[in-house]
């Protein structure tokens, strides 16, 4: 489910990389990890190293629960609904914490605790729910192919980027060096943390779509994610305008 609706302007990698002599430098630093979905593994040197270890390595499990394909761009959509329910419980997604454009490494930001806060919850509904996820599913393949998709790459979208957004947030957010990479690591950072905020909350969309009766928890989730994803662009203003080795030149 990729969500990116954003095309990157001027900040320009300090690194420079020509995919036409191998591996791009840094390109792992920005992507999602979904080393089944990129389109740029022979560019990767990571994923070369990866190759080479599971290669010696053959009995070594591989967690990934599945693969992911794309569900179309359901962010601006889901806004609408996201703002709807919103106002009919009395919730306020405008109201953010107090951020300012970033200065220093801030353990206790909101985004952090919004976030890892998210993490922790749905990683639970999720594993308590896993049944009924599987029954949800081969309902649907009986059904609809087209729509038991969506639903099998939201729920997969959900449980890869669960904790991912706080592990990019915190790594652009507490980065102590004030230097040049540091600020273009800080902003690559953030927008694939953003990024991956957006899959989620229009995966948490379709999941809605399923479940309409666990629409408070729902909405809970949508709410951390889209105040931390609102609260990053103000962080980080420049985030998205951020070009990411290879996954935005190419």
């Amino acid at each position: 489910m990729k969500i990116n609706k954003h095309t990157p302007k001027k900040q320009n990698s300090p690194i420079t990389s020509d995919i036409s002599k191998g591996y791009i430098s840094a390109i792992h630093n920005y992507c999602d990890r979904w080393c089944e979905k990129c389109a740029f593994t022979a560019y990767c040197r990571v994923f070369a190293m990866d190759a080479e270890y599971r290669e010696k390595h053959p009995d070594l499990k591989d967690d990934m629960e599945g693969a992911m394909q794309q569900v179309g761009d359901m962010f601006a959509e889901t806004m609408v609904m996201l703002h709807k329910m919103a106002a009919e419980k009395g919730i306020d997604l405008d109201e953010l914490e107090d951020v300012e454009p970033w200065e220093h490494p801030q353990p206790n930001h909101p985004i952090i605790l919004l976030t890892e806060e998210y993490g922790h919850e749905v990683h639970q509904w999720l594993k308590t729910n896993r049944q009924r996820f599987e029954v949800e599913a081969t309902k649907w393949a009986l059904i609809s192919e087209e729509k038991a998709r969506i639903f099998i790459e939201a729920w997969e979208s959900l449980q890869w980027y669960s904790f991912f957004v706080s592990v990019k947030y915190k790594r652009a957010l507490l980065h102590d060096d004030d230097d040049e990479f540091a600020e273009w690591d800080r902003l690559g950072s953030a927008k694939v943390a953003t990024l991956a905020a957006e899959c989620s909350i229009a995966a948490l969309a379709v999941m809605l779509e399923h479940f309409p009766e666990e629409e408070d928890m729902l909405l809970g989730f949508l709410t951390k994610l889209e105040k931390a994803r609102k609260s990053s662009l103000v962080v980080f203003p420049e985030a998205m305008d951020f070009v990411r080795p290879g996954l935005d030149e190419y």
